[in-house]
């Protein structure tokens, strides 16, 4: 999925700290939700998987915020590799 935003290039890491915090309330929920970030083709990735319910990832490319839903991390460890633009 694709979400058309007003950000502005340079803005991504404020992006993705928006990000973690609309996710706050479901982290401490959720025991089986482990939240991580990491470097896709040179981007800032939020990684979250929820035990077996499935994966997401989230990353800001300027205009837009990307997620990718999987069913499960490998899953989206595979899609993330091709849909990160550097």
């Amino acid at each position: 999925m694709v979400g058309e935003t007003d950000l502005k290039p340079g803005a991504e890491a404020l992006a993705i700290g928006a990000v973690e915090m609309a996710f706050a309330e479901q982290r401490s929920a959720n025991p089986d939700w482990k939240e991580s970030r990491t470097e896709v083709s040179g981007r800032t990735v939020v990684r979250i998987t929820a035990g077996a319910e499935g994966a997401v990832a989230i990353w800001a490319e300027p205009p837009d915020v990307k997620l990718v839903i999987a069913y499960t991390g490998t899953t989206l460890d595979s899609v993330l590799a091709s849909f990160v633009n550097p």
